[in-house]
């Protein structure tokens, strides 16, 4: 398959979010959203959960992987509940801020692959390997409440009051809706 979106991507992307959603939830995981992105051809998937102990990011990746529909889930977004995983631009602000470049990206080395993928080696597509990885974006669960950092956004940061006349003049300030 070629560069996405085509019709197949959509359909397989719905339909393995839904299975791994559903398989995550049998295993009592407490995962509110799984989100496999069309542009990704069901290779990335984000997941949006409540952290209940930590590590649990490596717990849902591992449980992703070892599952039907998410073998072939190469990278795999773990974030915090209050992130839409179908908002790329929620996602990504949560990989630049929340993800720590050394502890919060995990690769697991050599792993099962299928020789389709264009990022293998020659030797890598004739034996199979491959590799994935975990983008942990989710706060750790050892630091203290008031150590998170809070969204700082127009909707959660100012009184309904100030947004209102904000948003009643924003077309005087050159912006446009």
């Amino acid at each position: 398959m070629g560069v996405p979106v085509d019709d197949s991507a959509v359909v397989t992307t719905v339909i393995r979010a839904a299975d791994i959603l559903d398989d995550l939830r049998q295993k009592g995981l407490p995962v509110k959203m799984v989100y496999l992105p069309p542009e990704g051809v069901s290779h990335l998937a984000v997941i949006s959960t409540k952290v209940p102990f930590a590590n649990f990011a490596k717990h849902l990746a591992f449980s992703v992987w070892g599952s039907t529909s998410g073998r072939t889930t190469w990278y795999i977004i773990v974030v915090d509940e209050d992130i839409d995983p179908t908002n790329m631009n929620e996602v990504l602000w949560a990989l630049t801020t929340r993800c720590h470049p050394q502890r919060g990206i995990f690769s697991t080395g050599s792993s099962w692959s299928i020789p389709l993928l264009p990022f293998l080696s020659a030797y890598e597509k004739m034996h199979y390997l491959g590799s994935q990885v975990l983008f942990d974006c989710t706060w750790p669960k050892d630091w203290a409440p008031e150590e998170i950092p809070q969204k700082a956004s127009f909707d959660q940061v100012w009184p309904a009051d100030i947004q209102k006349r904000v948003l009643d003049h924003w077309e005087d300030y050159g912006y446009k809706n």
